[in-house]
């Protein structure tokens, strides 16, 4: 009896040699690593991904390698690793949490030094997805001169922006003029590598007449914008006299929206510096193609190469209006309309009527125990959507009723808010998190809606657990 005890011993040491942990005295080289989790995420630029990163470390014969440094870098992408290097457990496990940068591939390596050879290796490769799916914004778009003449360099210059549409870097623009092929713009600064950028792009040999010219960003997450245009005429500028109409710009209306019972004053701005030199002889407007009246100077007289012009009108209808001015010179030249559109609803008269936008939701950890707290993230805009601060954010889970959500940075005070809550006790499975903010006109937003999982606890038997003490 006590031989047989003492070779069932002997097994289970032997057993336990061959797949224990190994410490680096005792390793069969060459050593490997392998990928446990953490690649292939998503998130929006700028964020820590939810996952961390979890790497294997083995020897030759396949048993997990304790006390192995394991160094983390970011090798494209920008963005940062939280410790840069962790050590290997008994279990051969080493992790580390990865913050996402704003362009390009993002990409990890886990690198290590072969303690037998000393020679550099890279064993691991995590890669990552930026999730932003919103195009950038095309501003301030300019030619210059303009108007230009056939010999002239046309400089077509705009400014490109992530910044509230997601996040990522500018990659690119382009520019079109009338229907041609888009060509390619340059950045400002020599290089795009931020969320903002200046453009410029040369233009030779342009035609006589007016031309349409268009720009169009790039985000790094490969979102294309809306292009974004303006007017160029090339003239040779001779003949005697002034024979270029005049152009309007910062057409406007205000309140918009407005209430029916509200005066809506329109303005807009004539210019002829440009276009002849002459002064500013009058102005009219159309409202929805039907209208047609003279507006007024707003300093008394037209008496300017540029002038400032205006017009009232009250008693409107409920609906979308379309308003679009023009101008002439002392010359006798009539310029093309500029327009714009406004509102008159019964919704506040003078307010914002738009509920802001959710984006960017988040829950971490995705795939959490049902012990552990979930952490519900999210942003709320108001910039483009009335401008108004938002005033509260709210969420629910699954078919549950709203429940509020606080802000990141301590008060509803501005017009984007970050908003977190955490939530606990969440059973087993698959569920939705939906979220939703409030701006202080009162306007509630669309949800914005994710999927996660919560795993359930693997709880360990008693037999086994005395087994393995």
């Amino acid at each position: 009896m006590r031989e047989s005890r003492l070779s069932v011993a002997i097994a289970c040491s032997l057993l336990v040699a061959c797949v224990g942990p190994t410490d680096l005295n005792q390793v069969t080289p060459p050593l490997s690593m392998s990928v446990v989790s953490g690649d292939g995420q998503q998130g929006p630029p700028g964020s820590e991904l939810p996952d961390p990163l979890v790497v294997r470390v083995e020897d030759s014969r396949g048993r997990p390698v304790s006390g192995q440094i394991v160094n983390f870098r970011v090798v494209s992408g920008g963005g940062s690793v939280f410790a840069g290097a962790a050590i290997s457990n008994r279990s051969g496990l080493v992790q580390e949490r990865w913050t996402l940068g704003f362009g390009g591939l993002q990409r990890v390596e886990a690198r290590a030094i072969d303690p037998a050879t000393g020679e550099p290796l890279t064993f691991a490769v995590f890669t990552a997805t930026l999730s932003d799916s919103t195009p950038p914004l095309v501003f301030n778009l300019n030619a210059f001169p303009n108007p230009a003449q056939p010999t002239d360099s046309v400089i077509i210059t705009a400014v490109v922006s992530d910044t509230f549409t997601g996040g990522s870097n500018i990659a690119g623009a382009e520019v079109q003029v009338d229907s041609g092929p888009f060509l390619a713009m340059s950045a400002g600064d020599g290089a795009f590598d931020q969320q903002n950028e200046f453009v410029v792009r040369s233009l030779f040999g342009l035609a006589l007449g007016g031309h349409s010219v268009c720009v169009r960003g790039r985000d790094a997450a490969g979102n294309i914008s809306f292009p974004d245009c303006t007017f160029l005429l090339v003239t040779n500028g001779g003949g005697g006299g002034d024979s270029t109409p005049p152009i309007t710009s910062n057409v406007n209306a205000s309140p918009n929206p407005a209430h029916p019972t509200d005066s809506v004053v329109i303005t807009a701005l004539v210019s002829d510096s440009l276009t002849g030199q002459s002064t500013i002889a009058g102005a009219e407007v159309l409202l929805d193609s039907v209208l047609l009246v003279a507006m007024l100077p707003q300093d008394g007289s037209f008496d300017q190469q540029i002038e400032g012009v205006t017009r009232t009108f009250g008693g409107l209808a409920l609906g979308s209006h379309l308003v679009c001015v023009r101008g002439r010179d002392s010359a006798g030249n009539v310029g093309a309309f500029s327009c714009t559109f406004f509102t008159v609803t019964n919704g506040g008269g003078g307010g914002d009527t738009l509920g802001p936008v959710t984006l960017n939701v988040t829950a971490t950890p995705d795939s959490a125990s049902s012990t552990d707290s979930t952490l519900i993230r999210a942003e709320v805009r108001d910039t483009f959507t009335g401008g108004s601060n938002i005033a509260g954010a709210e969420m629910r889970v699954d078919s549950g009723g709203f429940v509020p959500m606080f802000p990141t940075d301590g008060a509803f005070d501005q017009q984007n808010e970050r908003v977190n809550r955490l939530v606990v006790g969440l059973a087993a499975g698959s569920h939705t998190v939906c979220v939703r903010g409030s701006d202080t006109a009162g306007n509630i937003g669309n949800e914005t809606c994710i999927g996660f999982s919560v795993a359930a606890v693997i709880r360990e038997s008693p037999q086994r657990a005395r087994r393995q003490r």
